[in-house]
C-alpha cells in the first residue's frame, strides 16, 4: 500500500510525528521552567553531567529532566 495514508512514511503523517514530537519537547521544556526547584533533584541531564543534590522520589514522578536529556540547569 505504498502512497497511501497508512504508510509510515507518508509525509503529511512524517510531518505531523514531527511536530507533536517538537510540541512535546516545548511542553516538557517549559513544565521544568515552571518547577525550578526540580533542578535540585539528581539526575544525569543530555551534556553527561550530574545535576541536582536531592535524592529522587522512589516512584519517578517527579522528573528534573525532560525525554531527550534537557535540564533548565546553569549553562
Amino acid at each position: 500500500m505504498s502512497g497511501t495514508v497508512h504508510d509510515h512514511h507518508h509525509p503529511l503523517t512524517t510531518a505531523v510525528r514531527r511536530a507533536w514530537a517538537q510540541h512535546r519537547r516545548v511542553h516538557e521544556h517549559r513544565r521544568l521552567r515552571d518547577r525550578p526547584w526540580l533542578e535540585d533533584v539528581l539526575h544525569w541531564s543530555a551534556d553527561g553531567e550530574l545535576h541536582g543534590h536531592v535524592a529522587p522520589s522512589p516512584d519517578g514522578r517527579a522528573r528534573s529532566v525532560s525525554s531527550d536529556g534537557w535540564c533548565p540547569g546553569p549553562r
